[in-house]
């Protein structure tokens, strides 16, 4: 899984070229903007080139996992107001232009003239990336938790429970917890599980389970994936559950249902 990546301009700018799918896109970063790129899926090639004037920036780097240490509940869910930041590796990661606050350029220009050396010099620089990454964390779940808000707020309970089937389809890998999705589309969990039966004639963790098999299956017929790797990508840690469920599901083990689909 790829890092999170904040690239900040502090003079000049950047232009962008996004090759996805056939397709040219491009987008202009200026002075005193920065562009986000969370973690996901990265099917694409982009070229970054700048014009012939003086450039300055700086770009900083979070892993996933330091992410959740920092902001990540204890079962180490991310709020869902930061949950775009990290998807899982099959769906496209999020993208963002912001404006860089007076706050983040002034610990961006603490960065760029750090007075130390040595152990202390990244000390001081690891300080400084973690307050200007509080600041970004701060900016980006206020925009989102004010979006999720205005979202909900127009939906009738059908809607919601359509929008926790999404969130579960997006989350195959480390779905939410039957109490935390219930929050997310703003319902009881009582009412969740009820209307949940009632749309998809099925329980919310035995609709989970259905598509995490259907995934499955779709990825054991790929040439170069084992099952392992296949129960690993759909949320599996044991071998053994995974089997299981795939074999309740379709009436014979992956491994025998991968063998026959390559004869």
């Amino acid at each position: 899984m790829r890092p999170l990546t904040w690239h900040f301009i502090l003079f000049g700018k950047q232009k962008t070229v996004d090759f996805s799918a056939g397709r040219e896109a491009s987008f202009l970063i200026n002075k005193g903007q920065f562009f986000l790129h969370g973690s996901g899926l990265t099917d694409r090639y982009t070229e970054d080139f700048t014009d012939t004037g003086p450039f300055l920036f700086v770009t900083i780097f979070v892993w996933p996992e330091v992410l959740r240490s920092f902001v990540s509940d204890e079962s180490e869910e991310l709020p869902p107001a930061l949950e775009h930041l990290i998807r899982p590796s099959e769906r496209p990661c999020y993208k963002r232009i912001g404006e860089t606050s007076l706050m983040m350029n002034a610990l961006l220009q603490q960065i760029l003239q750090c007075p130390y050396k040595g152990l202390t010099k990244r000390m001081y620089l690891e300080s400084k990336a973690i307050e200007l990454l509080a600041l970004l964390i701060e900016e980006e779940a206020d925009i989102h938790q004010d979006k999720a808000q205005a979202d909900l707020a127009g939906l009738d309970n059908r809607d919601r429970i359509q929008y926790a089937q999404e969130i579960l389809m997006n989350n195959l890998t480390n779905p939410p917890s039957l109490m935390e999705l219930a929050r997310q589309v703003g319902m009881c969990d009582y009412n969740l599980k009820r209307g949940f039966k009632e749309v998809f004639n099925t329980t919310v963790f035995g609709y989970l389970r259905d598509r995490r098999m259907e995934r499955a299956r779709q990825l054991l017929l790929e040439p170069w994936m084992t099952v392992a790797e296949a129960a690993r990508t759909v949320g599996y840690d044991s071998h053994a559950s995974f089997t299981t469920a795939f074999k309740k599901k379709y009436g014979t083990s992956p491994k025998a249902y991968q063998m026959s689909a390559r004869k």
